[in-house]
């Protein structure tokens, strides 16, 4: 491992659907109708390895608030 490579911990986050909405890992359910997950806290990407923080960031934030 070297300071700006792979972090494990750089993946963690929060399982969301396709209206951001937050959501169990193993049921699929929705937590909670009213809030909508973006940017850094989503499950599954690396901002460091693969170079998108402010991308995912930007596009996140636009489609919760075109979703709201």
């Amino acid at each position: 491992m070297h300071f700006l490579g792979e972090q494990p911990y750089s993946r963690l986050g929060v399982e969301v659907n396709s209206e951001l909405q937050p959501v169990d890992p193993q049921s699929g359910e929705i937590l909670f109708d009213n809030v909508r997950v973006v940017g850094r806290l989503i499950a599954h990407w690396d901002p460091w390895v693969e170079y998108c923080g402010a991308g995912v960031s930007l596009a996140t934030g636009w489609l919760a608030g075109e979703i709201l």
